[in-house]
């Protein structure tokens, strides 16, 4: 590329775009018209470089000439692609044979360094208009010549459209926290909800212990009430079961009487018919008593088996 066409769309980086006249130096808007207003489209650098600035109404005229196409500024491309050899007080951008644009710098200061930058402006007919005496062949030139140009960051922006996007950047990032936000609650939610679960499946499970500790506690409390504090001894009882079946081996229990586990409660026994004698009178400590069907009915009671042995 070896003249750049300002004002009318252009191919660069293999997008379609304008470039415009801007200004750049710490003495750029010092030289503007009242009616003219400017607009940055790039801060004042680190290195010290000033801020560049465009005129707004030329951009807008770009916007309504060509809509949905990118404005950049001829300085601000310039220097996004190293292209301004710095080092002499005025720097030129030739457009034609003897016209172009120009940068100035402040020779008392160290013309390497970008914040020496004074002012950009327009010559015509080879001379600078404040600087008539100043001849151009001295001054650096910017040469396009079989370069490919790479855009700026970002494109010329009006005011209005400086805010409108600070807007919708700013409502973007509302969004972004938002959702962010709405995130970390659902993400709150999902893990109050399982610690919830979980709690409500561990309290199921401790519930059922208890109960079943409960019911254990009963179990073992039933125990030992029934836990007998020493051996039991049934020898008298069995002794006399043992004498009474020895006179009548026919001794049956008693289908009147009721039937009893163990030896804590009142035996009854059923003799046989026709027995010769009264099993009182035979075996000590029990109680018969003689019945209408020609038989006894012997009681043996284990709480008076003691005493009556040892009459």
């Amino acid at each position: 590329m070896n003249q750049l066409l300002l004002g009318v769309p252009i191919q660069i980086g293999g997008e379609e775009v304008i470039i415009c006249r801007d200004s750049i130096g710490s003495q750029a808007l010092s030289s503007s018209r009242e009616s003219e207003v400017y607009t940055i489209i790039e801060g004042p650098r680190e290195d010290g470089r000033p801020a560049i600035y465009i005129d707004e109404d030329e951009l807008k005229s770009m916007r309504e000439s060509y809509p949905g196409i990118n404005v950049y500024g001829l300085w601000q491309l310039l220097f996004a692609n190293n292209l301004v050899p710095l080092g002499n007080e005025v720097i030129i951008f030739p457009m034609g044979p003897d016209r172009g644009l120009y940068l100035r710098l402040d020779s008392s200061t160290d013309v390497h360094k970008p914040s020496s930058i004074l002012s950009s402006s327009e010559f015509v007919d080879n001379f600078i208009p404040e600087w008539m005496d100043y001849d151009l062949s001295n001054a650096s030139r910017i040469s396009l010549d079989n370069l490919d140009l790479v855009l700026p960051t970002s494109p010329a922006y009006t005011r209005q459209e400086l805010f409108e996007k600070q807007r919708h950047d700013q409502t973007k990032r509302w969004y972004m926290v938002a959702s962010i936000c709405g995130l970390m609650l659902i993400a709150t939610l999902v893990y109050n909800y399982g610690m919830y679960t979980l709690y409500n499946a561990d309290m199921a499970v401790y519930k059922t212990k208890q109960i079943q500790r409960d019911e254990l506690d009963t179990k073992i409390g039933e125990l030992l009430r029934e836990r007998l504090d020493k051996w039991p001894d049934n020898s008298a009882e069995l002794g006399k079961i043992s004498e009474l079946v020895a006179y009548d081996n026919n001794l049956e229990t008693s289908p009147d009487g009721e039937t009893h586990v163990g030896f804590t409660t009142l035996h009854q026994f059923v003799t046989s018919k026709y027995l010769p004698f009264d099993p009182a009178e035979k075996v000590r400590g029990i109680v018969s008593e003689f019945t209408p069907h020609l038989n006894y009915v012997i009681r043996i009671d284990p709480s008076e088996i003691g005493g009556s042995d040892n009459q």
